[in-house]
């Protein structure tokens, strides 16, 4: 999600801007890790086309990404197309998982998490896509939102050597364990609980929808919803003025 990755750049007070063919940084000293700058030069492309889609042109004016109805096709952006063609290579292949795990210490509300999830899948359509073929061209689908299941693995009763190794066992199968584009979900998760103190948070989902600043994205928003919820705020993030649809079809 290219509009996330100038998300996580603006936090980090980083200015970013198109200047012709190039992109342009300006940033406090140490901020542009080796990572951040690399992901910038993998989205070059992408990143090019959202930043003259918000900058102001020439006669002041902006123009900016228009939300597209529903009611059409929905095409895949470039890297979307990418990640579909080397699904159809090697399907049911896992090289393009993403795994994320949060080490949750203290207590914890496993229903409230879970309400957290619902609303992150109801508020990014991306979570809830799948992709078919319609007349040999791949489109994207997305589904209505709808109640997350956040499964609960309790292994408090087994002794702490017996735990760590259920726990290595149970990431391996769920990071190894593939996809169907065509009928989702593309994003699954599970929570592990070694005591009632002690849980570990597994997010898996597949590099269609997202990638590694996606995945820091979700971890902030999920922090602020958890949160928010927990202090009987009903809204604790704003609406999203488009969603990845929109820019993979402007």
């Amino acid at each position: 999600m290219v509009a996330d990755l100038l998300a996580t750049l603006r936090d980090l007070d980083v200015k970013v801007w198109a200047e012709g063919e190039q992109i342009r940084v300006s940033t406090p000293k140490g901020t542009l890790q080796p990572e951040l700058r690399q992901k910038i030069k993998d989205h070059k492309s992408e990143l090019l086309a959202l930043l003259r889609a918000v900058q102001p042109a020439s006669n002041g004016a902006k123009a900016p990404i228009p939300p597209l109805a529903r009611t059409a096709p929905l095409l895949l952006s470039s890297a979307q197309q990418r990640m579909w063609f080397l699904d159809q290579l090697d399907p049911g292949g896992s090289a393009y998982n993403l795994f994320y795990s949060h080490h949750i210490l203290g207590p914890l509300d496993p229903e409230l998490l879970e309400r957290c999830f619902t609303e992150l899948v109801r508020r990014h359509e991306i979570l809830r896509t799948n992709f078919v073929v319609e007349d040999g061209q791949p489109q994207q689908v997305v589904n209505p939102p709808a109640p997350w299941c956040l499964p609960v693995l309790d292994l408090q009763r087994l002794t702490p050597a017996e735990r760590e190794q259920r726990i290595a066992q149970v990431v391996a199968e769920e990071t190894s364990r593939s996809f169907d584009l065509a009928s989702g979900p593309l994003v699954r998760t599970l929570l592990i609980q070694s005591a009632s103190d002690d849980c570990l948070l597994i997010v898996v989902m597949h590099h269609i929808i997202g990638d590694a600043t996606s995945l820091k994205i979700l971890r902030r928003e999920l922090d602020t919803l958890y949160n928010g919820f927990l202090r009987g705020h009903s809204a604790p993030l704003p609406p999203l003025p488009i969603q990845y649809a929109d820019f993979a079809a402007w």
